[in-house]
Formats: structure tokens, sequence, C-alpha cells
């Protein structure tokens, strides 16, 4: 495991154990309905989940569906602390768990019938761990991605400028045509989107990455004084609130036969 995966690793514990950025509450109930809805939908054999996660959501899957769940996480202290938190739900047993990174996903070429990748793509070396999720789907299979996404306004990625400040770790928050531009290149086909906002207050955000690397609030402050105007018609800022975009998709996995049709 190299240096930033490292980061990466300790990221996420800090993540699963303060229950905010991957899977928050706030997000709870759409990222469900969206990823169940996709679920029943395509009835994938077999699901990886890139990451435990806030937990919750991955016990909703194993109580909700009848597929086999399996989860690539980089911490075996995330993995020993789901299992501990939620030993007694009965579904917990049949899922099986993987300790790896996604740069280098321990999954066989062609094994998994959906990939699952919530939260972590703008942290992770996501052009290698896109490789890796389209090396392990089978032809047609399914990877379903959310993250937050820039505001298309927002050309000069004030926002992740931003971000940079709070979360060393952070590379960057695609556009949503970008992101379904990286994908297309990359052998996948978007299926369905959807775009939703919500709620996050500089404050808590302070706060949080505070808990884990230097506290920046007061040059984070600074700096949203200094672009206010943009940060307030791109990203609704107001009375320390923004109203953040958020995406969802789901994109299939094409055929070798249909990439070289379209070369």
């Amino acid at each position: 495991m190299n240096e930033r995966m490292v980061d990466v690793q300790r990221f996420l514990e800090y993540c699963f154990l303060k229950q905010y950025y991957i899977e928050p509450p706030g997000r709870a109930g759409a990222n469900s309905a969206h990823l169940l809805d996709v679920i029943n939908t395509y009835s994938p054999e077999i699901i990886i989940k890139a990451g435990v996660g806030s937990g919750a959501l991955l016990v909703e899957m194993a109580k909700t569906t009848k597929s086999r769940i399996v989860v690539v996480d980089p911490s075996i202290s995330i993995i020993r602390k789901f299992i501990k938190n939620y030993g007694s739900v009965p579904e917990i047993k049949d899922i099986s768990f993987v300790a790896g990174d996604f740069n280098g996903f321990p999954i066989d070429y062609y094994a998994a019938d959906m990939i699952i990748a919530i939260d972590n793509i703008s942290f992770i070396e996501s052009s290698s761990a896109i490789d890796e999720f389209r090396r392990a789907l089978q032809f047609e299979g399914i990877l379903y991605i959310s993250t937050p996404v820039l505001s298309t306004a927002d050309e000069e990625g004030v926002f992740d400028d931003y971000m940079r400040m709070l979360f060393p770790l952070h590379n960057e928050f695609y556009m949503e045509d970008e992101l379904k531009t990286v994908m297309e290149l990359n052998e996948f086909n978007l299926v369905k989107g959807n775009t939703e906002s919500f709620s996050e207050t500089a404050s808590e955000q302070a706060a949080f990455f505070g808990g884990l690397y230097d506290d920046r609030s007061s040059e984070c402050a600074q700096f949203i004084d200094s672009r206010l105007g943009l940060l307030a018609s791109c990203y609704g800022f107001n009375n320390g609130s923004f109203s953040l975009p958020y995406y969802s998709g789901v994109f299939r996995r094409v055929k070798t036969d249909d990439v070289y049709e379209k070369r």
C-alpha cells in the first residue's frame, strides 16, 4: 500500500468514526432510494462495494437484496468495527470482506455484475480506480457512482480550491458533464443520472476536517469572503451554508465489440 493510500485509509477510518462526509446522514435517504432502485432494476448476482462507507447503507443493502455482496476496504479496522457494530444483524454474516485498496482492486477480471463507489472518487486516484472497476466488471455490468460535483458555472473550480484548503487529500470534484465524459472514455455508457442539492455549513466542514488535519477555518473564512459572489451564485452560499450539487450516475460497461465499432 503506497503512502497516499495509507493517508486515504486514515481518512476513511476518521469518516467511519465521525459518520460524516462519506454517506452522511443528511444524504442517507437519497443514497438509499437511488441505489436500491438500481439494484432492484438490474438484480446483479455479485455486487462489489468500494468501501464500507458509513455502514448503514451496507446494512440496508444486505437486508433488502439477495445479491452476493463483497466489500473491498483498505482498512481492516473499519471492517472489524463494522462487524462489531452490526454483528446482531443476521444478514451481515452473508457479506464478504476483502482488505485492499481501490487502485489495485483485489477482485478477479469480470467477477462483478455491479460495482458501487459512493463519496470517494474525489480523493482516491480516480483514473486508476475506474480502470480497475472496469477490469473487474462483467461486460454490460453496472458501475454506480455517487459524488458531489461542481456547479456548471464554477468554471475556475473555486469550490475545489476551497476543499483543498480544508482537506489535503482532495483531488477534484468533476462537473457532471466532465464525469460523464471521463466515464465514456473509460468504456462506460451512461444509463441514467440524477442531480440533487444538499446543504452543508462551512463551520461543520471546518470542524470535521480540523479534527484530522490542521485547522484552516480562519484561512477558509477569508477565502469565502474573497469569492463570496461566486459562491453565492454557484452554491447558494448564505449565512454560512452551501447548497452543494450531488450526482448519482448509473453507467454500463460496454462490450469490447462496441468499443471497436466506435473506433
